[in-house]
């Protein structure tokens, strides 16, 4: 008893090593200015939605928008989902993606602003704090709405609600990794070192777990994936068609004869722009390593490379004189 009730008081007071914990705080602060700072988090983190439930994705697109302009209507939707969420028993993440863990509760930019003048207080709360209240609002709305479609299922007693839960958290790109038994210093040092996006890049090698594992997740997962890979490729080829650039579907490195890098984007301005997100990356790299096991490690190691947390990415790329694809560093 006593070494059960050790176990349980670590979990609930894990230790935070303080030079982990600034460095985690420094690699977030890195992760929200890469990956949030604008409003097309619609059709990057939330492009899975958009090609599975469309109208889903509108309608959580319109309360986004709500919150941008008055941040509290967030709590007027989440206190009228009450009842869809006591379904779910607090499975369904309802909380602040780790992309704005900077901006969140305890977070080293909230902290910082905490320690400033009120007027900064002021300007940080009608700035980033709307931005913050859209962005959650978007994958709040997302949620619940595509769970509630799956109520008359759980009534029926045809899945569980748990089973809905995390496949709704994972399509919609987060899981809690302390649920999965994570323990804080690993939380911690897979935030500063090893992935840009941790629960991001959790939840969606999840789906593909998930498939192979088999049952209603399997199937729910397959299914997912399949729309979004049909509906971006036929997204993309029609834009590119209809903008007449060329069209590359080939993920094949270019020394193989395929695309490369250029693989699902078309030129605009002079940059490459295009669809794709986090599937699509999980994807080509177990493509790659399954079809060449001898250089599996290869592969691997650039996956890990292309999509390691932000500080570390920008130590190792100071450090070598090049980023991941070879090009050299400019300062």
């Amino acid at each position: 008893p006593t070494e059960t009730a050790d176990k349980v008081m670590k979990e609930l007071n894990p230790t935070s090593y303080p030079l982990l914990r600034n460095l985690s705080d420094v690699s977030g602060l890195m992760r929200t200015g890469q990956l949030t700072l604008d409003l097309g988090f619609g059709l990057l983190q939330g492009a899975m939605i958009a090609m599975n439930a469309p109208h889903k994705w509108a309608k959580a697109a319109f309360w986004s928008l709500r919150a941008l302009a008055d941040p509290d209507v967030r709590w007027q939707y989440l206190k009228g989902a009450e009842d869809v969420l006591n379904h779910f028993g607090g499975a369904l993440q309802i909380s602040s993606p780790e992309f704005l863990e900077a901006f969140g509760k305890g977070g080293i930019a909230t902290r910082l602003v905490a320690k400033g003048p009120p007027v900064v207080g002021g300007i940080f709360k009608n700035t980033f704090g709307r931005f913050t209240a859209s962005f959650e609002m978007f994958f709040d709305v997302a949620r619940i709405e595509m769970a509630k479609g799956y109520l008359p299922l759980i009534k029926a007693g045809k899945v569980t609600a748990s089973d809905v839960a995390s496949f709704v958290n994972k399509m919609s790109g987060i899981t809690s990794s302390r649920a999965l038994g994570v323990g804080l210093t690993q939380r911690e040092l897979e935030s500063t070192f090893f992935f840009l996006a941790p629960r991001y890049t959790r939840a969606t090698a999840g789906l593909f777990v998930d498939i192979a594992a088999g049952g209603w997740k399997g199937r729910e997962a397959a299914k997912s994936l399949s729309l979004f890979f049909g509906g971006t490729v036929a997204l993309y080829a029609g834009l590119a068609t209809a903008l007449g650039k060329p069209v590359y579907l080939d993920p094949r490195p270019k020394e193989q004869g395929g695309d490369g890098n250029l693989f699902m984007t078309m030129e605009v301005g002079g940059q490459h722009l295009g669809l794709g997100g986090k599937p699509y990356s999980v994807a080509r790299a177990m493509a790659k390593m399954a079809s060449d096991p001898m250089q599996a490690h290869v592969y691997a190691a650039r996956w890990l490379r292309s999509n390691g947390a932000p500080l570390a990415t920008a130590a190792t790329d100071i450090i070598t004189g090049k980023d991941f694809i070879g090009d050299p560093v400019r300062s």
